[in-house]
């Protein structure tokens, strides 16, 4: 009896606590998403020749967020069949490569002048290889990605984000990568916005030496909705 008592006092305790959370708004949500996504190049060659793959990937997430709070978390997991095939069929060079990451985002300042935010995320990456064929590479994946926007008025702002990665390789060397865009956004409407940005991305190994150097001025982009 004294332990029915305790139990049912804990339950009115923790359901007054989450009705008077969720009145403030400071409570956690979970958000879940599961879809099929499809890519489809055509016409396009790598530098063997050889035409670029498919892609059809099986994808979960779930999302871990408070409106309260500095502090939001995801998790991710998607599964893909890669193959040189036509019409997503598979041939001899198929496999499927799986990734699984899962991170952090901590919101560092925001104003009506300006928002700062800091996300980290860890990523395993494998490759399923047909059997009597050669191991694919697979890997770890670090990074720290700052993002923000600092806004000269209702209409203007720069939004910029800088990614910094370390590539834990297990067949391969390590490497490091630095993936940037920066640009300027004119809001002219609620439904219309133009961007132009300059992308950038830089890899170079354990020697600092640059393996991959790649600069591109993004097109203004209308967005509808």
């Amino acid at each position: 009896m004294k332990y029915l008592k305790g139990l049912i006092l804990s339950t009115i305790i923790v359901l007054l606590t989450a009705t008077v959370s969720q009145a403030n708004n400071d409570y956690w949500r979970i958000d879940s998403d599961i879809y099929v996504e499809v890519e489809e190049y055509r016409g396009q060659r790598d530098n063997l020749d050889n035409k670029v793959f498919d892609k059809t990937s099986m994808v979960g997430k779930l999302a871990l967020t408070n409106p309260a709070s500095l502090w939001s978390f995801y998790f991710d997991h998607r599964e893909s069949l890669r193959n040189y095939g036509r019409n997503f069929s598979t041939s001899r060079d198929s496999y499927i490569r799986n990734r699984t990451q899962i991170g952090a985002t901590r919101q560092l300042y925001k104003s009506h002048s300006a928002i700062l935010n800091l996300n980290g995320t860890y990523r395993k990456e494998s490759n399923d290889s047909a059997p009597n064929t050669p191991s694919r590479s697979s890997g770890s994946l670090y990074w720290l990605m700052p993002t923000g926007s600092f806004y000269f008025n209702k209409k203007w702002s720069f939004d910029f984000w800088d990614a910094i990665f370390y590539y834990s390789n297990f067949l391969r060397s390590n490497n490091y990568e630095w993936e940037a865009e920066h640009g300027f956004s004119y809001q002219h409407s609620e439904a219309i916005k133009a961007k132009i940005t300059l992308y950038t991305d830089r890899v170079w190994d354990n020697n600092s030496r640059i393996q991959i150097i790649s600069a591109t001025l993004g097109h203004v982009r209308w967005k509808d909705g």
